[in-house]
């Protein structure tokens, strides 16, 4: 992406640069993992048998997040990717022990949701063909660093309707992994669910997608998770007499009786809950859920 500054209604290109190595890159992105990535720094350097570079944890799905920084392309992400993703499954007791470290709690882990983020200025053809499957826990990552400390991040968004288990078929280490980490699915989530709360949710969805193109929906353990520029500004999560969702919101004081007021955590930007089961109700959902679509722009 190319940028201009405007200097008295005149552009001005603003140069692109590079980090000087990975180590200054994976130095950057740690120091500021909180704000960009909304991650928690468990470990750098971690490992025995090879080192991974960087081990983020996202507090709200308690899941780890394998990080690897790349400034070259010589490289396969899907090779690297499945063999970091099965050696953290195999040293779990480790990992479990240096997140209750990290965050002072004995925290259960949910390692199904175990991700992979890759992140390099940029990616060649083949390296994004290969991660083109749905439910592939890799996520490709470009940066662009420009002069005046200015710095972006692009998730590259690739995914086809295939199945992990596609690309599992044939490797001891792939088949474990496919074991180990599960995509799920909507047909999973609402499987216990009423068909009036089946309808309400399908239809707050398809509204939710049609606030902004560039949102992307995934399916998570127990709901529907809702990200813009790679960053998460609603939980949905379908019950059998209600659906709830959880903001990317300042809590919120208003008239509208959605809004839930209790148990609001004061330490996240996720500080807004609203719970809805009719169709009347969907309006009122949309208008916090563009506020909290607002906070990723």
């Amino acid at each position: 992406m190319i940028l201009y500054k405007i200097i008295n209604n005149k552009v001005k290109k603003i140069g692109s640069k590079k980090f000087v190595s990975e180590k200054e890159l994976q130095n950057f992105v740690e120091n500021n993992l909180e704000e960009i990535f909304e991650l928690k720094l468990i470990a750098s350097e971690f490992g025995t048998r090879f080192s991974i570079d960087t081990i983020g944890f996202d507090n709200t799905i308690k899941s780890p997040v394998i990080i690897e920084f790349k400034e070259n392309q010589s490289y396969s992400v899907i090779d690297q990717g499945f063999t970091y993703l099965n050696y953290i499954l195999t040293h779990k007791g480790d990992l479990q022990l240096k997140i209750n470290e990290v965050l002072k709690n004995n925290v259960k882990v949910d390692w199904s949701q175990t991700k992979i983020y890759f992140i390099a200025r940029n990616f060649n053809k083949f390296q994004i063909e290969s991660t083109k499957f749905k439910g592939l826990p890799i996520q490709l990552i470009e940066y662009n660093l420009y002069e005046d400390n200015v710095i972006g991040f692009n998730f590259i968004e690739t995914y086809q309707e295939v199945n992990l288990k596609a690309v599992a078929e044939g490797t001891k280490i792939l088949k474990k992994i496919e074991k180990e980490i599960k995509p799920y699915s909507l047909e999973e989530i609402l499987k216990d669910i009423p068909d009036n709360i089946k309808n309400i949710f399908n239809s707050l969805r398809e509204k939710i997608m049609q606030i902004d193109s560039s949102s992307k929906e995934e399916i998570g353990k127990n709901g529907t998770i809702y990200k813009n520029n790679g960053l998460t500004f609603l939980y949905l999560d379908p019950k059998k007499t209600q659906i709830t969702g959880i903001l990317r919101l300042d809590h919120q004081k208003s008239l509208k009786n959605i809004l839930i007021n209790s148990n609001v955590r004061k330490d996240t930007v996720f500080r807004t809950k609203f719970k809805i089961n009719s169709e009347d109700e969907i309006e009122d959902a949309i208008f916090f859920i563009k506020k909290a679509l607002e906070n990723t722009q």
